[in-house]
């Protein structure tokens, strides 16, 4: 099916420019919604999806517009996406449950704007040279759950999985005979599937590759990833997977992705055996394993099925250092109507500006850089325009 993108392009509360176009971030909408508009800012995306497949086109791909970076919030996981380089995409969502929390489980896509987001994401990897490898979740770049139906991974109502996603814009084509050593995508997929697909989680799929290589790293499980598999996995001989499972291994195997960042798995034990009966890892029942392991974490469906991981924590990279933010500031007033009439002066001048209260003070922004250059810039024009300016750290 073809698509027709809405035009609705401006530059208002874009905050740079300049977009390397690397990568493509795909988001939700984070509240039951729909609509297409860059918060005043510069949060937001470049192209928004509603309910029934119409695509919006906010602002030019040239624009950096802040989608993906910490916030001073979250922590970085991508080693190279970030704002400057990477076109972001909103699919507008539903809730039934608690639409404030991302942790709820019943949020979901319709069909129709999965459809469209596959759409737009190919033709974007076509036209800008984008790889499906550099197609990534928000939830991929930083530690935040989203787009949330993509991050559950659960099928809720009419959502796909993130595996399922990646197969229909092609990042699931020509996979499965791929080497890797001395195996194939999908020989070592059907290991991850058996063992880890009763789960239903594709975390858990991600873990049990993580699992093989990190134990082929290692070097003291095998030699190699046929040995290592006929070694330490009972699933080994297995003939059934799916799709998610060959998609977590060539992520696992070849783009980097890692269930655990800064651990290595192991091992890992499934609730039957090891759990407490409610989910929970029975220190008593893995007394052996602590003695030669870290307890990492776990994966679960239910208190009946899920795996429990053991390994070592690795030192956790350093943090990329904190980015300045500049704001070009044009007046700062008690008195909120002062405020206003500034604000409205600016913009009729042909401006962008807000009114911002910080303690008693109503300040007038009129925009937010990372690069001080261009808050220079933007002060320059309003000086030469008649109002005064300064440029302040955020």
């Amino acid at each position: 099916m073809g698509y027709t993108i809405k035009n609705v392009i401006s530059s208002k509360y874009v905050p740079q420019w300049g977009n390397q176009k690397k990568f493509i971030a795909i988001h939700y909408l984070g509240v039951v919604g729909q609509n297409h508009e860059l918060q005043a800012d510069g949060c937001g995306a470049h192209f928004y999806i509603y309910w029934d497949g119409t695509i919006y086109q906010r602002c030019s791909l040239d624009a950096i517009v802040w989608a993906v970076g910490t916030a001073g919030y979250y922590t970085q996981k991508h080693p190279q996406a970030r704002n400057a380089n990477t076109i972001s995409i909103e699919m507008c969502c539903k809730c039934d449950g608690d639409p404030t929390s991302a942790e709820d489980k019943k949020w979901y896509f319709t069909t129709e704007t999965q459809e469209a987001c596959a759409w737009i994401v190919q033709k974007l990897m076509k036209e800008q040279g984008i790889p499906a490898g550099n197609v990534l979740r928000h939830f991929d770049i930083v530690n935040k759950t989203c787009p949330a139906p993509y991050v559950h991974n659960n099928k809720y109502k009419t959502s796909w999985t993130w595996g399922e996603f990646k197969a229909k814009i092609g990042a699931g084509q020509d996979i499965k005979d791929i080497r890797i050593g001395d195996s194939t995508v999908n020989e070592i997929s059907k290991i991850v599937y058996n063992e880890a697909g009763v789960i239903q989680s594709y975390d858990a799929l991600v873990a049990v590759a993580q699992c093989i290589k990190d134990m082929v790293d290692n070097g003291g499980y095998g030699k190699g990833i046929t040995d290592v598999m006929e070694r330490n996995f009972s699933a080994y001989g297995q003939a059934a997977t799916t799709d998610d499972a060959r998609r977590a291994v060539y992520e696992v195997f070849k783009e980097g992705k890692r269930r655990f960042a800064d651990a290595t798995i192991l091992q890992f034990r499934s609730f039957t055996k090891y759990s407490d009966g409610a989910g929970n890892m029975d220190p008593a029942k893995c007394a052996a394993l602590l003695e030669k392991y870290e307890y990492l974490g776990k994966d679960a469906r239910d208190n009946r099925w899920g795996h429990f991981y053991f390994g070592r924590k690795t030192a956790a990279p350093a943090p990329e250092p904190t980015k300045s933010s500049y704001v070009v500031q044009a007046g700062s007033f008690s008195v909120k109507a002062n405020a206003t009439k500034r604000m409205s002066a600016i913009k009729k001048a042909g401006f962008d500006a807000i009114v911002k209260q910080e303690t008693d003070q109503y300040k007038v922004q009129c925009g937010v850089f990372e690069i001080k250059a261009n808050a220079d810039a933007l002060a320059a024009k309003l000086k030469a325009a008649g109002f005064e300016a300064i440029i302040k750290m955020a």
